[in-house]
């Protein structure tokens, strides 16, 4: 896997494994996330449950070697479902929060959550293209992790900020009325 691979798979597996893992820590929240965008009632449960664990397969397939086109392709599924969902929602006039990531992040759904998967979509591309490029080795390698760590972690932040703008902002809305 080329350096740029390496990179763009590795952020990928830090935004999927905190959110599934955000997910996890807050199953209430995950359940009424997943019943506000309008799914029948019977599905809730059963996609409540299952987002969390397909994320986190997803993360740790997309970090072993072996496993990595598998990973990736998981996460393109799941990004992909997510967007489609999200799309639907908000032609329908609705914006529910998407708990994207927990009580980290929970903020209402807009064009900027379809923006967000797109980007991630982006990256999962450029994953799964490297997985055919010469992998990096020693130093190399270990800067593509850390540079992968690093995106992620910048990806997660700035969702994080986002969203606390987005929640000060219906909060302030909120008091005017």
């Amino acid at each position: 896997m080329g350096a740029l691979g390496l990179v763009a798979s590795v952020a990928v597996s830090v935004v999927l494994a905190v959110s599934g893992t955000a997910k996890l820590l807050d199953r209430d929240g995950t359940r009424e996330a997943v019943a506000g965008f309008g799914l029948p009632a019977a599905l809730v449960p059963v996609v409540a449950a299952l987002l969390a664990p397909a994320e986190l397969l997803a993360a740790v397939l997309s970090l072993v070697p072996a496993t990595r086109t598998l990973g990736l392709s998981l996460a393109a599924v799941l990004l992909i479902a997510f967007t489609l969902v999200v799309m639907a929602t908000l032609r329908s006039g609705r914006r529910p929060e998407c708990h994207c990531f927990g009580r980290l992040g929970s903020a209402e759904i807009s064009g900027r959550t379809v923006v967000r998967n797109l980007v991630l979509l982006l990256l999962v591309a450029v994953g799964l293209v490297g997985t055919s490029s010469e992998r990096p080795s020693g130093s190399s390698a270990v800067v593509s992790v850390l540079a992968g760590v690093l995106l992620g972690a910048a990806l997660l932040g700035g969702e994080w900020l986002t969203g606390r703008a987005e929640r000060r902002r219906q909060e302030e809305r909120d008091e005017a009325l």
